[in-house]
């Protein structure tokens, strides 16, 4: 029976089987002669049906290290690669997995891999192909390998074993905990071989039993564990937001290791280099006979040197480095001669060499051409016969100015002295216009092609030559015109010249506007076929009437042996040829013994390919089998009041929305800001009865603008704002003419003074910092003639703020103004470095001043208190520090519990359902409180639940993300004003995860068909006091940088019987994902 239908026979024995425990000794890798492509052995080039070979140029990241007896070492990696090496180099397999590969296990009769998935994969030898795999119920993250037995992670955290290399697993591990990572060693806690593992919020766990058990490291004190590593095939260490942290040790507990680097797995020595499709494009390289020939240049600026090998063998140099005193150069071959062209790295003179040894020496040809090598054509025939296009037809040693390259020509004595220098002599190509693109002979070196344009017409043209190259006559293709603006630009590429063997001209043609088309002629250049290739932007190779197809995104590949009649499916290559690549132009390059595709798979054969050798089976995919189904929650039907639109103020920095919503006693804040004046008022809006909105000054306007510097920002708790004047000297304000756009450097900054808006706490103030500071280059910087300030930071804590006035964070002092005293904090110096991305932060607790690095998207903090003057430094992780493993989307944000800070940390798993915590700054001795389980929009009531007063102070007020299905349409109907149609999409909420509840949502205007189509419209829902809705909206002031904004009251009320527009439908989140299928 067929492999698959051995490993469906074998997969349901449990161990006892190949997949079972290792044997005493570890296999040996196979050893063979040094080959680059394949390790099984070597197949004739143009065998039927075809196989794929994989010679990438360089590895991909590499997850896994497996040492084997007599010093070979077998690596595993991305994109499925396997590699090994010995004393002979480093050889990839040809076999790849369909996922990465993290691990390799030597069994008793071969090897054992496991994907980044946790499927298991077995191989008689290390990179032969796979004979059996098996994959877990759902796909994995993070896996551990205890010898033939796993231990991943799945989508929700929980902890999965198998103890028979995957043929069965089950759950193991503490239950409620969400575990990110993994790891084993031989030697864990000074108890033999055992595993480590990590949850969050952060916590270690240990097994001593290969993960069957887990107990919790109760002594270890958290240190911003980010993941766990494996050093040495001995010993974990543990990256964490302090550095690099080994053990356990016997007590539980991780030591420092100062000065650790992350360790990357490189392979010991850089693969040898296979055939590429863009030398053979280029003509840098040629292929005679089945084997391939590249000029390659080891190092820029060194000259070059001679590869070959046939397809299936290591490229091997021939001969020693040679032209070095070329910049570029162009090969040629016919027999066992080959011609190099060579072009100095500066300059258009052409010199040409010829070896009649395979390459083993070089001779200079004794003649030589002005030209650009970029442009030239080269072929060469019987006798030597060398015929070039793309040459100005100088002679030897002549040089022309103002070169225009024309014709075709051939290299020879001159007819009228038979003694003088060879040279290039014009061959007779009537009404060739311009150069050939390509010159190629004919298998049997009888015909001499070369394709160009006619100089009356726009059609391509084979000109045909019989005689060596001396005369051509035309045949055009009608049915291909190319304009002057599309032939001279690179939108328009033949990918393919050559005449196969059967007679038949192939010219492969891609053009950036139409699909890639094929081309054949008979051997006197009359058409025989053209017809479009498969799949888009496909790339094309072609010899003959044979051609290769392959889709650069997906690899999948198709091939013709009839001229392009028909074209059968191939399939997809072992990976896609432009993994990983931001940009790629695949090409593709085709002769008789099979094609090379890009710099990473040559296909050795035609007709057909050989089916999948391997038997695979893939974990199905975390997110399962879904459909999208229509879901939304309750409408809403708004009508306005009779007031009309009010002015609300002029320079908003945003229309408030649910962010600025219910902090404490008022309804909304927003901060009016007039930069050019340096002045900056906020708004508090309360709604109880009659919609009040007060004015309160932080920084009136200042005259002299152009002398200070000035910034805002808005934050969860309010706004806060620093302003001082800049003294220049008398040169102010040349220096400023002369800055504009560029930072500010010099000067004094004074009169040092900050405001803010609290309101958290219900208080505003404003300060000054009775200092005069030299500004430094990251100070402040010139927008148009308004000096901004870019103080560090500027953030609201407790009754005052903090401040760092200067633009660098690195030793500079902290201080903390509250309007009645003056506080200096030390600077703050963070212990790793490069840290993760994130930001500075300063928050007050229990009436002490606490530093914060906070990672992006919260998954850890860094902390640090005041100890006897000093910072003391604490880390720990609160979040998912990887969540893209796992599919999730995780955000953060400062949120409070009454005046209480802390953190609400939101997930949206969007196939296991979302998920929430709230995390309550704790003083010096915990960072962090034990988290709350925090509600999110999916938890709401439909309608959602109001909130009372004491919920509001008494549980922690959250600012909650939408989610897809729980958003209300908002239906705003008025006689007098368009039809509008809104989206709900944040809220404010309260309460418990049980008991949730929405103090106010808001609503973006969104541009479908009955929608007033202006994007600067939001509203304001007080779950509370829907009767008084707000409606805002952006309209244009008198300056572009200060639009003015109006606000409307309307009273809003839940209608199900509503009816919604169909056009809301297609709003982002208004369908759900339902599954279609179980794991």
């Amino acid at each position: 029976m067929g492999i698959a239908q051995q490993y469906w026979a074998i997969a349901g024995i449990a161990a006892g089987g190949a997949l079972a425990a290792c044997s005493s000794g570890a296999p040996s890798a196979e050893h063979s002669r040094a080959s680059l492509l394949d390790d099984s052995a070597p197949i004739e080039s143009g065998q039927s049906p075809a196989r794929w070979r994989y010679h990438p140029p360089q590895s991909s990241v590499l997850r896994g290290q497996l040492s084997l007896p007599g010093g070979d070492h077998l690596f595993v990696g991305d994109h499925g690669e396997r590699w090994l090496t010995d004393k002979t180099g480093v050889t990839p397999s040809s076999f790849l997995a369909p996922e990465g590969l993290l691990i390799s296990v030597p069994l008793s009769l071969g090897f054992l891999f496991v994907g980044a998935s946790g499927t298991a994969y077995e191989s008689r030898t290390a990179l032969g192909p796979f004979v059996r795999s098996s994959a877990p119920p759902m796909a994995l993250t993070q896996i551990a390998a205890f010898g033939t037995k796993l231990v991943g992670i799945r989508g929700d955290g929980r902890l999965m074993r198998t103890e028979n290399a995957g043929a069965t697993w089950q759950v193991v591990g503490p239950e409620r905990r969400r575990f990110v990572d993994v790891g084993y060693s031989v030697n864990v806690g000074g108890s033999g071989s055992g595993g480590l593992a990590l949850s969050v919020p952060e916590a270690l766990w240990r097994s001593t039993d290969d993960g069957r058990s887990w107990k919790l490291l109760t002594e270890q004190r958290p240190l911003g564990a980010r993941a766990i590593r494996q050093r040495h095939e001995a010993t974990l260490s543990l990256e964490t937001l302090l550095g690099v942290y080994q053990g356990p040790n016997s007590d539980g507990e991780f030591l420092p290791q100062p000065g650790t680097k992350r360790e990357r797995l490189k392979l010991p020595s850089a693969p040898l280099r296979g055939p590429t499709a863009e030398a053979l494009e280029t003509g840098e390289a040629i292929v005679l006979g089945g084997v391939y020939w590249e000029l390659r240049a080891p190092k820029l600026g060194r000259g070059y040197r001679l590869f070959s090998g046939r397809l299936g063998d290591a490229l091997a140099p021939r001969g020693a480095l040679q032209f070095k005193r070329c910049g570029q150069v162009r090969l040629a071959g016919y027999g066992s001669t080959l011609v190099a062209a060579c072009s100095k790295s500066s300059g258009l003179q052409l010199s040409f060499f010829q070896s009649d040894d395979g390459g083993a020496s070089w001779k200079l040809r004794p003649l030589s051409a002005t030209g650009d090598i970029r442009q030239l054509a080269m072929a060469l025939g019987p006798k030597s016969r060398l015929v070039v296009s793309g040459i100005c037809g100088s002679r030897a040693g002549a040089a022309v100015a103002g070169c225009t390259p024309f014709g075709i020509h051939l290299a020879g004595a001159e007819p009228s002295d038979p003694d003088s220098a060879e040279a290039f002599a014009p061959s007779v190509a009537p009404a060739l216009r311009g150069t050939a693109l390509r010159l190629s002979f004919s298998v049997d070196g009888s015909k001499l092609y070369a394709l160009g344009r006619r100089t009356k017409s726009d059609a391509l043209t084979v000109f045909l030559s019989s005689d060596g190259g001396q005369s051509f006559r035309a045949r055009p293709i009608e049915s291909v015109r190319v304009e002057d603006r599309e032939w001279k630009s690179s939108k328009f590429r033949i990918t393919g010249f050559a005449p196969g063997d059967d007679g038949a001209l192939a010219i492969a043609i891609a053009r950036e506007s139409l699909s890639t088309t094929l081309v054949v002629t008979d051997a006197d250049g009359r058409l025989l076929a053209r017809s479009s290739v498969p799949g888009h932007n496909a790339a094309l190779g072609a010899y003959g009437s044979l051609a290769l197809a392959v889709a650069p995104d997906s690899g999948e590949a198709w091939e013709t042996i009839d001229s392009g009649n028909s074209w059968q499916s191939l399939g997809r290559l072992p990976r896609e040829p432009c993994l990983g690549a931001s940009e790629c132009e695949l090409r593709v390059n085709c002769f008789a013994a099979g094609c090379v595709v890009g710099d990473g798979f040559s296909r050795d054969g035609w007709r057909g390919q050989i089916e999948n050798e391997t038997a695979v089976q893939l974990a199905p995919p975390n997110a399962g089998q879904f459909v999208l189904e229509r879901k939304l929650r309750t409408p809403l039907v708004c009508q306005f009041d009779d007031s009309g639109w009010v002015d609300l103020g002029v320079g908003l920095d945003a229309l408030p929305d649910a962010a600025e919503a219910f902090l404490g006693d008022v309804d909304w804040f927003a901060a009016e800001i007039d930069r050019d004046r340096g002045s900056v008022t906020a708004l508090h809006a309360t709604s109880r009865g009659k919609p009040q909105i007060e004015r309160i000054p932080l920084f009136r306007a200042q005259t002299g603008v152009h002398d200070y510097a000035f910034h805002v920002t808005h934050q969860v708790e309010g706004i806060a704002a620093l302003r001082y004047s800049v003294d220049m000297g008398s040169r102010h304000r040349e220096r400023m003419s002369r800055s504009l756009g560029r930072p500010l450097v010099g000067g004094i900054m004074r009169n040092i003074e900050v405001a803010w808006d609290n309101v958290v706490r219900g208080r505003h103030a404003r300060a000054r910092l009775p200092l005069s500071e030299t500004i430094k280059r990251d100070d402040a910087k010139y927008v148009g003639r308004r000096l901004e300030a870019r103080p560090a930071l500027l953030t609201i804590g407790g009754d005052g703020v903090y401040l760092r006035v200067h633009g660098s964070a690195v030793s500079q002092q902290t201080w903390f103004l509250d309007g009645r005293k003056l506080v200096q904090l030390p600077p703050v110096t963070w212990p790793r470095k490069p840290r993760p991305s994130g930001f500075d932060e300063m928050i007050q607790v229990g009436g002490e001043h606490f530093a914060f690095y906070m990672m992006e998207r919260s998954a850890g903090m860094l902390r640090a208190w005041l100890v006897d003057g000093s910072w003391k430094v604490s880390a720990m992780t609160l979040g998912v520090p990887n969540p893209q493993s796992f599919g999730l989307d995780q955000v953060g944000r400062i949120s409070y519990r009454g005046t209480e800070p802390g953190l609400y940390l939101e997930v949206r798993d969007p196939t296991r359902g979302d998920w929430a915590q709230l995390f309550t700054f704790g003083s010096s001795s915990n960072i962090v409180e034990a988290p709350l389980a925090a509600p999110t929009q999916r938890d709401l009531s439909d309608p959602p639940r109001r909130c009372s007063v004491a919920e509001r102070k008494n549980t922690g007020r959250l600012y909650a993300r939408t989610q897809p299905g729980t958003r209300h349409p908002v239906l705003i109907r008025d006689p007098r004003e368009p039809f509008r149609v809104m989206v709900t999409d944040a809220a404010v909420m309260f309460g418990t995860r049980e008991r949730p509840c929405a103090a106010a949502l808001d609503a973006k205007l969104e541009s479908t068909e009955e929608s007033s189509n202006n994007p600067r419209e939001s509203a304001l829902l007080p779950l509370a006091d829907l009767a008084h809705s707000w409606l805002f909206r952006s309209v244009k002031g008198q300056s572009p940088e200060r639009p003015a904004s109006q606000y409307r009251m309307m009273s809003c009320r839940f209608d199900p019987t509503a009816e919604v527009p169909e056009s809301v439908y297609r709003v982002a989140g208004t369908r759900v994902r339902r599954r279609a299928a179980e794991f």
